[in-house]
């Protein structure tokens, strides 16, 4: 399923530190400067603790990664530097060491994949944060039917090859729809140029740029296209019930699946076969956990033979994986604790005896795999808790000739060859109760030479705790390699992600027990894995600092204004301080989910009752009760969280004299994408754990924090240790509110988390991305 909206925030997770008890007001200490810094003592080991990485290790964007398979399994695409930018390079399989540079994007964020035309790719390109997304083709075939790229876009691809406008327009709004090898010359693409709130659709040629309008859209929020790219199902609102309408060739819509808002998150039409008579999608009629199922709907009127194709008794299904031409799904990938592929029913041997040999590889567990339309050439990646990605390529003919089969898997490169030569630490699953009784599937990353202690049989010994809360929060963590859970683990720290209640992949019941809950027992689910993780000798008592971004980052707000002595220190990158102004700064597009959000946060702003409801679990409120030390970083550009979040608990906390840390990054939006700001931010974030962290460490790298300190609004810059400002008048607690409410910026829950957290994807071999 394309999603053209997802309701859901998106962000980074964020850790929690030490209790630091302080008269009020706070006299917050200052982040570590260089001239200041010292390292904090590692706990008493019969092993060295492993050596400082510099964050440059981690977090640069030294990095192939996107790598996409073409339809004819002969080139791959990917992203890597070029000139301190990520760009776009091609390579053939069989000669991978010699890419080929397409783009030369200097500062612009880009996705980019293959579509169904030989050498021709699609690019999304996102300015400065804005998200609203610009979608260009890029032809290097030499055939294509403009001589050269015109205008402004010219100075971003190399030559020979011709760039061509798709979506473009300033202030719209483009999203990935539909494609397929039927008809390689045109992409069906939403645009909300002529209705904001909603994205009429358009099958785009490739090579031209000229669009047709398909279908005008004043309803529906979601699509599926068969592979004659025919409209077949549209998804849209119905109230607060989502509703499926199969489309008949005449335009009708029938009626086909209805669901309640306490139906979950988990009901997704998926696609069709290639006879575009099968619908695949998962529904949780009847069940906790959403089932994989299948219909006939080649007569709207008349759908028949439902059936379920694959069932998880304690998790839902993340993605599917189709035959590249029959388009029938042949297997599965789910996690519950760690990922994992198994074949559907019906699938044939060689799926089974393919996924049997991939998961006998020694580099990781499976994350995707893409399949050339001949189905002879397979595209694997592997992610290992600590380790860079591989990519490889897999010959499922070879694999089912006998033998072990491994032989039939090709290693291409790996993500970041020089994590190799790093002592990284392995992440571990966890399953920790709640105080309710559900299970809160946890990982946690301790440092790696306390691993080694215990893997050889020494006392157990704790360590001051990272806590990072996930965003969303309907999205969920993962198994899988985390520059924080790596970075934080080598300072010397224990590293917790929990998904707590309202995560999504775990049934209808975890995820609705979230409503209402923000600031309640969502939050209490934080503070049991805490618990536990000291009780079980992982975590130092009151050591723990909160971190988290988007949903992650109220969760730190509300931390430490709600429960202010549970948490050490907190972190909040782009984090919602007020529900209240949340709701109320929704874009024309997020609109439509307006009345379910309300529900989800279990208040209307529009009643006495329902607004003081949000207000008693809005941070902003609740400034007064904060003892920890703070810090605050947003993106200006942020189009879903909107920077005014940030400012108006930065301001408030100022008028009741509480010292915060505030780093504003004018050229971010909604997360930090850019090189420079990740390495600034990241150098801030250390120092200030390592100030507020006992046992922690921290490199303190003099450049990186030069950078921090650059970007730290005026009257918080004494806290990164640089000279404070001369201090200027602060407004009162009734100005700075009127302020503050009218700087609140557009916020829009963003699509680009919905199929990594809630939405199951289709892995159909295609190798075309959209927002979903």
């Amino acid at each position: 399923m394309r999603f053209i909206f997802g309701v859901l925030l998106f962000g980074a997770g964020l850790e929690t530190g030490r209790v630091w008890a302080s008269p009020s007001p706070v006299a917050t200490p200052a982040l570590l400067s260089p001239s200041s810094s010292s390292l904090s003592p590692a706990p008493a080991s019969s092993i060295e603790p492993d050596p400082l990485f510099s964050i440059r290790d981690l977090f640069s964007d030294n990095v192939t990664y996107s790598v996409r398979l073409h339809h004819s399994g002969k080139k791959v695409l990917f992203l890597a530097p070029w000139e301190g930018n990520s760009n776009l390079y091609t390579a053939e399989v069989d000669d991978i060491e010699n890419p080929k540079l397409v783009t030369t994007f200097k500062e612009k964020t880009i996705r980019a994949s293959w579509t169904f035309l030989d050498d021709v790719m699609l690019i999304i390109a996102d300015v400065n944060g804005d998200e609203n997304n610009q979608y260009f083709s890029v032809d290097c075939s030499g055939n294509s039917t403009r001589a050269q790229t015109e205008g402004a876009h010219a100075d971003w691809t190399v030559e020979g090859c011709v760039v061509t406008p798709l979506v473009s327009a300033p202030g719209v709004r483009g999203v990935f729809v539909a494609a397929s090898p039927r008809d390689p010359e045109n992409l069906i693409l939403g645009m909300n140029d002529r209705n904001p709130q909603f994205f009429d659709l358009y099958k785009v040629n490739v090579r031209t740029g000229e669009r047709e309008l398909v279908f005008q859209n004043d309803a529906f929020l979601s699509f599926e296209f068969d592979q004659d790219l025919n409209l077949r199902l549209a998804s849209g609102l119905n109230g607060t019930d989502t509703v499926w309408s199969l489309i008949t060739e005449t335009g009708e819509k029938v009626p086909f699946k209805r669901f309640t808002l306490d139906d979950g998150m988990g009901n997704y039409p998926l696609a069709f076969d290639a006879t575009g008579e099968i619908l695949f999608f998962t529904d949780v009629a009847g069940r906790d956990i959403p089932a994989l199922m299948s219909a006939n709907v080649s007569d709207p009127h008349n759908v028949h033979s439902e059936r379920v194709v694959f069932t998880h008794p304690l998790t839902e299904i993340r993605s599917v994986l189709q035959h590249p031409t029959t388009k029938k799904v042949e297997a599965t990938k789910f996690e519950y604790t760690t990922p994992e592929w198994t074949a559907v029913e019906g699938a044939p041997e060689s799926m089974r005896k393919a996924l049997e040999i991939l998961r006998a590889n020694p580099h990781g567990p499976i994350e995707s795999i893409e399949r050339s339309l001949d189905d002879k050439t397979w595209l694997v990646t592997f992610g290992p808790t600590d380790g860079p990605v591989t990519y490889a390529i897999f010959d499922p003919e070879k694999a089912t000739e006998g033998g072990e089969g491994l032989d039939a898997l090709r290693v291409l490169f790996v993500s970041r060859p020089y994590l190799e030569d790093l002592p990284l630490a392995a992440m571990e699953p966890l399953l920790i109760p709640s105080r309710d009784n559900f299970t809160l599937v946890s990982y946690i990353t301790l440092p790696r030479w306390e691993q080694e202690r215990r893997a050889r049989g020494e006392e157990p010994q704790p360590y001051p705790m990272v806590l990072m809360v996930h965003g969303g929060p309907w999205s969920r963590d993962r198994y899988r390699y985390s520059t924080y859970h790596q970075i934080f683990a080598n300072r010397g720290y224990a590293v917790l992600s929990v998904n707590f209640r309202g995560s999504s992949g775990f049934g209808r019941e975890f995820l609705t027990a979230a409503f209402g809950e923000w600031g309640g027992k969502m939050q209490k689910d934080l503070l049991d894995a805490v618990a536990w993780a000291v009780e079980n000798n992982y975590a130092k008592a009151n050591q723990t600092c909160i971190f988290g971004g988007s949903y992650g980052g109220y969760a730190t707000l509300a931390g430490l204004t709600l429960t202010p002595e549970a948490f050490t220190c907190g972190v909040s990158l782009v984090g919602i301080s007020s529900l209240i102004s949340f709701l109320d700064t929704f874009p024309s597009y997020w609109l439509p989910f307006r009345n379910n959000t309300i529900v989800r946060l279990g208040g209307d702003p529009a009643t006495k009752e329902g607004r003081a409801f949000l207000e008693s679990r809005s941070p902003v409120y609740h400034v007064d009760q904060i003892r920890r030390p703070l810090l605050i970083v947003h993106g200006a550009n942020d189009p879903r969280v909107a920077q005014a979040e940030s400012e108006q608990i930065v301001a408030a906390m100022q008028n009741h004299s509480i010292p915060v840390a505030y780093l504003l990054f004018e050229d971010e939006g909604h997360g930090l994408s850019k090189e420079p700001n990740r390495l600034a931010f990241l150098a801030a974030m250390e120092a200030f754990l390592a100030a507020n962290l006992e046992g922690g460490r921290c490199a303190c790298e003099p450049e990186l924090l030069a950078d921090a300190r650059a970007v730290a609004r005026a009257d918080t810059l004494a806290l990164l240790g640089g000279e404070a400002p001369s201090p200027s008048p602060v407004p009162s607690e009734g100005e700075t509110e009127t302020e503050t409410e009218t700087e609140v910026e557009e916020g829009r829950w963003g699509e680009t988390e919905a199929a990594e957290g809630q939405s199951v994807t289709a892995q159909r071999g295609e190798g075309l991305i959209g927002d979903a």
